[in-house]
Parts: structure tokens; C-alpha cells; sequence
């Protein structure tokens, strides 16, 4: 059953179409349904089908057709030759991958269009293998210059234990030389100084001097 609200959408749809009609039948003109569907012009766009340079509202057609296609190999071709001459590396792989998945999606996909979406394939394998051999190259230069460092801070510590060892020969005779005349325990002699120096000094300090 049909509500008050339905009945007056209806006769109004129908007071709108019929001053529309007298208004073409007065102008001379003919409307004529469109053909296709509008999603069926955008996949017919993005294959290539229309080779006629007519306009539209986006402009001419001819650029959309023969720079993003999937129509057939030669569609292709033009499409990754464009990809590679006219945009950055890294946006590439995004604009096939884009044409691909709309090639995948097309209702009706003949021998053409399997080819270019062999063709997609193959561009986004090699672009994904160039890739991953770029990021191998960098892991590997990334080891050799940690390689380099540890070899680097290697041959520092030998140069300072070097140093060391050199510095603590002739610390042990200037230290001998002291210990004669003060404090001292590398020897002997040295430790006997030392009980006499600590003799010299006040009761309370000769336990803290020893």
C-alpha cells in the first residue's frame, strides 16, 4: 500500500517529467539514454578502447588512453615507458600496481588485456627483486664499515696498551728513584724508607702512612 508521503513524491515526479517533456517537444529536442554505464566508460578509458581524441570533461581523452592502458602489450609498453621516463623511482611500482589492479577487475578480460597484466607482473618482479639486491648492497656495506670500525678501535686499544706498557717501564725506575728518598714497596729498600718515613711522622698518622 502506497502512503501519503509515496503518493505526493509520485505525482510530483510526474508534474516535473511532463513540464520537461512539453518543454523538449517546444525546443525540438530528443534526450537518448546513455549507452554504457559510467563504470563501464571509466574501465573503457583506463583500457584504451576509445581511440578518438573527443573531449570530455577531464579534457582530451588522448592522454589518459595511451599514457595508462591495459588494453593490450602495446598499451602496456607505453604505459611503463611513461612510468620510467616521466616519474620518480619510488612512485613507479604505485602507479603500475594501480593500472594492474584495475586490468584484474575489468568484467570482461580478453587476450589483450592478459598480456598487459603479464607485463605488470613482470615489471613489479623485477622492480621488487632490484629492490631487495639494493637493500642486500647496503646490509653488506653496512657490515663491512662495522668491520672497519672494530679493526679501527682494535688497533687503538693495542697502541694504547702499547703506550701503557711503555709508560709503566719508565714509571718503575723514576718510582724506584722516589721510593730512595720516600715512599715506597717495589723493593726492599723501598719498604724500609718507608717504615722510616712513617717513624718521622706523628704517632696517630704512622698506621695510616704504613
Amino acid at each position: 500500500a502506497r502512503t501519503r508521503s509515496m503518493k505526493c513524491a509520485i505525482q510530483e515526479t510526474n508534474r516535473r517529467r511532463r513540464i520537461q517533456t512539453e518543454s523538449n517537444l517546444m525546443k525540438g529536442l530528443n534526450p537518448v539514454p546513455l549507452a554504457a554505464k559510467p563504470a563501464s566508460l571509466l574501465l573503457d578509458m583506463m583500457s584504451g578502447g576509445n581511440d578518438d581524441n573527443t573531449d570530455d570533461i577531464r579534457g582530451p581523452k588522448e592522454n589518459v588512453n595511451k599514457l595508462y592502458g591495459f588494453k593490450d602489450r602495446d598499451a602496456a609498453n607505453r604505459t611503463i615507458a611513461h612510468v620510467i621516463q616521466n616519474k620518480p623511482e619510488k612512485s613507479r611500482a604505485v602507479i603500475v600496481s594501480m593500472v594492474l589492479r584495475r586490468a584484474m577487475k575489468h568484467p570482461h578480460p580478453t587476450k589483450g588485456i592478459r598480456d598487459a597484466i603479464d607485463m605488470y607482473q613482470n615489471f613489479l618482479d623485477r622492480h621488487r627483486e632490484k629492490k631487495e639486491a639494493e637493500k642486500l648492497k647496503k646490509r653488506q656495506e653496512r657490515v663491512l664499515e662495522r668491520q672497519q670500525r672494530r679493526e679501527e678501535m682494535s688497533e687503538r686499544r693495542m697502541q694504547n696498551r702499547e703506550q701503557r706498557a711503555a709508560g709503566s717501564g719508565s714509571g718503575s725506575s723514576t718510582s724506584q728513584k722516589r721510593s730512595s728518598s720516600g715512599l715506597g714497596y717495589l723493593s726492599k729498600e723501598a719498604a724500609e724508607n718507608s717504615i722510616l718515613v712513617a717513624n718521622s711522622r706523628p704517632r696517630n698518622k704512622r698506621a695510616l702512612v704504613i
